[in-house]
């Protein structure tokens, strides 16, 4: 059946060689934001906890899958990443995150507002170790350090955005009889702009050597050293904090904002910016 494929490269190729990204998400938006920049070139680190990401159960399953643990919708959405398991309530696998996170140039998550910071792993944590990252995080309902909201601790999935947010309300054959939007427009197009914060902040520490991305950068590049020094000393750091030998595997199966669908926030060290759109409606 692959006759006729081209053969694997060595390494990364794409615009986004040379950037690392941390990976702390689950369900759709969030993976499905970082599988753009995996396959761009960047080196997309997944982290997952000891039961593993929920999407791994819920098929469809290779029939040789004998333990359900790999389904068809998490490789998609994975592919191109490497991956380490981290029980983020345990001190030393906390450790082993953060010095993961020394080496990240960002970071995405999505996971309900609060619930890294409860673990100390939060913004403040990797700021305090790594003041040059970008972490982007998707939420549902806004976050309280630049969206405020009573529900900003909510959780939400991409039926809740469209229903919040009008969409199934405007949708259907008549108000008797509304119906959602097929496609998960709230959690995709979430992951969009997820994608285009993170790759523009990051990018814009590009050292001269890294291949230029996707330009849509309108701010001048910062320290442009700064790459350069740290993609000399990835290597060694790797190697003389142990993560090599840590759980790194490489595998290669691996919102809207305005009338509807989730809420997306992205902050650095130098900006705090976010679009809302899942509100309830007044």
């Amino acid at each position: 059946a692959h006759e006729h494929a081209a053969p694997m490269a060595a390494g990364p190729t794409g615009p986004l060689r040379g950037l690392r990204i941390i990976d702390v998400t689950h369900a759709l938006a969030g993976p499905f934001a970082a599988m753009f920049l995996a396959d761009m070139g960047a080196d997309v680190i997944k982290v997952e906890g000891p039961t593993g990401e929920m999407t791994r159960f819920g098929g469809p399953w290779t029939r040789d899958d004998e333990e359900k643990s790999y389904s068809g919708g998490y490789a998609i959405r994975n592919r191109n990443k490497r991956s380490i398991m981290l029980d983020l309530t345990k001190d030393e696998d906390k450790e082993t995150f953060l010095q993961l996170v020394e080496t990240a140039d960002g970071l995405i998550e999505n996971l309900r507002a609060g619930v890294l910071d409860r673990l100390g792993v939060g913004w403040d944590a990797c700021h305090a170790r790594n003041p040059k990252l970008v972490y982007a995080c998707i939420r549902g309902f806004g976050d309280p350090r630049n969206a405020p909201s009573p529900y900003a601790e909510w959780p939400a999935y991409d039926l809740i955005a469209q229903a919040m947010g009008g969409v199934v309300a405007s949708t259907g054959e008549d108000p008797e009889h509304v119906m959602k939007v097929g496609p998960p427009i709230g959690e995709c197009l979430a992951a969009h702009c997820a994608t285009w914060c993170l790759e523009r902040e990051a990018s814009s520490y590009r050292a001269p050597e890294v291949p230029d991305a996707i330009d849509s950068s309108t701010e001048p590049a910062h320290e442009p050293s700064f790459f350069s020094r740290r993609l000399r000393a990835r290597s060694a750091s790797d190697e003389a904090s142990g993560l090599a030998s840590a759980g790194l595997a490489g595998r290669s199966a691996r919102t809207m904002t305005g009338a509807a669908c989730g809420c997306f926030c992205a902050f650095s060290s130098r900006r705090f910016c976010a679009t809302a759109a899942a509100r309830p409606l007044a």
